[in-house]
């Protein structure tokens, strides 16, 4: 890929975000179609949630890798192989955006929907929106746009562009006062840069793809707002209105609680980075 041209690699780039968009319909539409032939919720959720991810790699790998010639390295397209520490590193940052909350003034509730009614909801938001997302995302933006932009240009450049890309995806959908659409921009930002340089530490789109995933997840399963959300399991219904604290129409993960706890795992990454770099020297 190091003789990409700049034509070819904004062509790879446009290609890839086709990729997601079509594979994103397709399994909808086939979650759709089996919902219309009466087949159970959560075995719907299911199909559709693992067809997601599977026709977005076959298009990458068929478009990027064998069409225009990119090693999966490039695009870190790796085995999945991801060290215990990035499951706690998922974890530890909805702990700490969801936690912060618990010092502010509110009430938990729980969803006003039945079992029945909310169990197949939750199973289709954690596997598609969350996990299926997730993947998807981060082969995208961290594999397919970071990948090239990385070889034409440098790292900051192919890290700082994908991020904005990601952050203005989001707004895309979405009915959004201007202040949200700021804010989301910055937010979405800011969590972008984190899985880059999760992406550039290991080499691999997957480790960032779990702590995406689980970050989206436990944004469903417990959300943050004014009002009893009916898709979540809980609420934590927030007395302040203020569109900082709650991340205004987007939500939660627009939030500066979010934003603080993106900046503390961006530290963390940082430091093991520079350890690494240190290694890498001592050992030369």
């Amino acid at each position: 890929m190091n003789k990409q041209t700049w034509p070819k690699t904004l062509i790879g780039i446009i290609l890839s975000i086709l990729v997601l968009v079509v594979a994103q319909l397709a399994a909808q539409l086939t979650g759709e179609l089996l919902a219309a032939l009466s087949v159970p919720a959560i075995i719907v959720a299911v199909i559709a949630s693992a067809l997601y991810p599977v026709l977005a790699v076959t298009g990458i790998r068929l478009i990027i890798c064998k069409g225009f010639k990119t090693e999966k390295e490039t695009i870190r397209l790796t085995r999945f192989k991801p060290a215990l520490r990035w499951f706690v590193i998922a974890v530890i940052m909805p702990v700490l955006a969801i936690g912060s909350y618990f010092f502010f003034s509110g009430e938990l509730t729980r969803s006003p929907l039945s079992s029945q009614d909310l169990i197949p909801s939750i199973v289709y938001s954690v596997g598609f929106y969350s996990i299926a997302a997730g993947i998807v995302e981060e082969l995208v933006f961290r594999g397919v746009i970071m990948g090239l932009l990385e070889k034409k240009t440098n790292f900051a450049v192919a890290c700082i562009i994908p991020s904005v890309l990601f952050g203005l995806l989001h707004i895309i959908g979405n009915e959004l006062s201007f202040r949200s659409i700021i804010q989301l921009a910055i937010a979405g930002t800011i969590v972008g840069i984190l899985f880059s340089l999760i992406a550039k530490y290991t080499g691999s789109i997957w480790e960032g793809a779990i702590v995406h995933g689980i970050w989206n997840a436990a944004a469903y399963i417990i959300a943050i707002g004014n009002t009893t959300s009916d898709g979540s399991i809980f609420t934590y219904v927030l007395n302040s209105r203020s569109f900082l604290l709650t991340g205004g129409d987007f939500g939660m993960e627009a939030s500066v609680n979010s934003i603080a706890a993106y900046a503390v795992i961006i530290a963390a990454v940082a430091v093991m980075m520079a350890k690494k770099k240190k290694t890498a020297i001592g050992n030369s």
